[in-house]
């Protein structure tokens, strides 16, 4: 699995607020800057474990999982975090289908080897619920 993540730094925004939020949301994230955008590359399930808490403390698996379910190409998908809400440590899922938050968002691109990692992952990351409930 790799993680690529990215975000946007609009020429009226704080490159340090903006890496900020990133870290909120991926406390591990080795970040780098270049010029108006940030990024960093995961490849483990533990990178993505506190926002996968957050998604499970909110319950927001259904949601979540529809977004990377829409979002498959191929052995991969995409999750975008709304970025403003990302500063203050607070997950925001952003429906990339009908909205576009002003300040853009983090790009979260879920990259697999197979398609059988995928499902893998998208059972552990976002498993199926009945009623609210994970169920197995």
């Amino acid at each position: 699995m790799l993680v690529d993540i990215t975000c946007s730094i609009y020429p009226t925004e704080d490159t340090h607020l903006v890496s900020t939020a990133m870290k909120n949301l991926f406390p591990t994230a080795d970040i780098e800057v270049d010029d108006n955008t940030i990024h960093t590359t995961l490849a483990s399930r533990d990178d993505v474990e506190w926002l996968r808490s957050r998604i499970f403390e909110l319950r927001i698996i259904d949601a979540t999982r529809s977004r990377l379910q829409a979002n498959v190409r191929g052995a991969s998908t995409r999750l975008l975090l709304d970025k403003q809400a990302a500063l203050f440590g607070r997950v925001r899922i952003v429906d990339d289908s009908e909205e576009s938050p002003p300040l853009g968002c983090i790009e979260v691109s879920f990259r697999f080897n197979r398609l059988s990692g995928l499902e893998d992952f998208m059972r552990w990351f976002t498993p199926p619920t009945e009623n609210g409930h994970v169920v197995d």
